[in-house]
């Protein structure tokens, strides 16, 4: 799939979920917020993939077993629908990462996917709060399958 084709899918990803702004950067990278959150979407055009960034929560610095559950989520991507955790030692900040390969990809495929790791990154921002005592533990975590805008 070539860059322009890839550009096109994000355009229409960006309009089709109603979105009238986004922050775009030098190197074509959109950024938006979906329920308080930052999501990053560029295309790796050498990778033949877009990469998909959002950023999940900041770990507060006494956080063992929040650290813990970060790192068995990431195990073999078991609880993160085939995304990547990622933590800054700098910030503390944790983010969520994943790759959709452009090879063959359509517009609706790109929609599922990005509302598949849209969903996911909720998951892991709420339940970072949770864990963090941010938010009441009675909250539910689990993610329906529903794109929040």
């Amino acid at each position: 799939m070539e860059r322009l084709e890839s550009s096109f899918v994000i355009e229409e990803f960006i309009r089709g979920i109603g979105l009238t702004k986004t922050l775009k950067d030098s190197h074509g990278s959109e950024s938006f917020i979906v329920d308080d959150m930052l999501v990053v979407i560029q295309d790796n055009p050498e990778e033949k993939c877009i990469e998909c960034f959002s950023f999940i929560g900041e770990i507060p610095a006494s956080s063992e077993k929040l650290l813990e559950t970060l790192l068995e989520a990431n195990f073999l991507f078991r609880q993160t629908g085939g995304a990547t955790i990622g933590l800054s030692k700098a910030t503390r900040v944790a983010t969520l990462f994943y790759r959709i390969p452009t090879t063959d990809l359509t517009t609706s495929r790109f929609f599922e996917q990005m509302e598949h790791f849209i969903n996911v990154s909720y998951h892991w921002k709420l339940r970072i709060e949770e864990m963090s005592g941010e938010i009441p533990s009675e909250t539910s975590l689990s993610y329906d399958n529903t794109l929040r805008v």
